[in-house]
């Protein structure tokens, strides 16, 4: 085929791609299969969602966590994608949602698991997830709570320093730098905008306060 023949065939193509997606026929045949596609992966979520209503992540683990596992990252990951896919309310979402509250530590963070130590990147992402749940009474104020312990994080500097994770599996950890410098940033601009109507900026005491 020459030069011709192969910029004629491209152009045909690009036009008829063109008509493809400015045709709602097309869009709503799309709509319809990245809905069968999700209900598959809400499906095998629902499948391996743990008793006490974490997931544990294949990839993240938690060298403090027992059996070196990550459920706090799992679960928030898991519970960020129920609630972007506009099923928050079911109830998979619902237990994961009280795993992720329970295993808040008393100084506001979160580690891997429940009772390891808070770590900057567990935070964020558990942060990051609970700003999509923040009209829930129960959400906003562990929510202001874990948004000020990365703020604290970000005013002494040490929210640049990453923590191990890796494969669990493997004993395989290192770092990634860039973890918890973008998913800090991300979590406080969700926390941010979740949180400027209910009463509970990060920057002020999540319980009312007494005159």
């Amino acid at each position: 085929m020459c030069i011709r023949d192969r910029n004629v065939r491209r152009g045909a193509d690009e036009g008829q791609l063109r008509r493809f997606m400015t045709d709602d026929r097309f869009a709503d045949m799309a709509l319809r299969w990245l809905g069968g596609v999700a209900a598959v992966g809400f499906s095998y979520l629902q499948a391996t969602q743990r008793e006490d209503g974490s997931w544990v992540p294949l990839w993240f683990g938690n060298q403090h966590a027992p059996e070196q596992r990550n459920p706090v990252y799992g679960t928030a990951r898991v519970l960020a994608a129920h609630a972007d896919c506009e099923r928050a309310g079911e109830p998979p979402a619902r237990r994961g949602l009280d795993y992720l509250l329970r295993t808040q530590n008393p100084d506001g963070g979160w580690g891997g698991a429940q009772g390891v130590p808070s770590s900057v990147e567990e935070t964020a992402v558990a942060v990051s997830a609970l700003s999509r749940f923040a009209g829930g009474s129960a959400v906003a104020g562990p929510l202001a709570d874990g948004a000020r312990w990365l703020l604290d994080r970000v005013d002494d500097g040490t929210w640049v320093e990453p923590t191990p994770i890796g494969l669990y599996f493997a004993s395989l950890w290192y770092t990634e730098a860039l973890y918890p410098v973008v998913w800090t940033v991300e979590a406080l601009g969700r926390a941010r905008s979740a949180l400027e109507g209910s009463g509970f900026p990060p920057g002020e005491p999540s319980s009312p306060q007494q005159c």
